[in-house]
């Protein structure tokens, strides 16, 4: 999984490979919230300070994270 941009309280996580489709999910929804749960890429918005961790899984159960460090 990659994290593609940044923007203010925006980053934009792409995956590639793996089997589709794809599940999306975020460790703390307090911090922050994804724009859909499906797809192959996702816009991770900011609610609040503290990192948090987006994790995208494929239909054959494999897993990738990515850690949004947020001040």
């Amino acid at each position: 999984m990659n994290k593609t941009a940044i923007v203010g309280s925006k980053a934009v996580c792409t995956v590639s490979g793996g089997t589709p489709s794809y599940t999306w999910s975020v460790a703390d929804i307090a911090l922050g919230s994804i724009d859909s749960s499906s797809g192959s890429s996702v816009t991770y918005t900011r609610n609040n300070s503290g990192n948090n961790t987006v994790r995208v899984t494929d239909a054959a159960g494999n897993s990738a994270s990515v850690v949004i460090v947020q001040p």
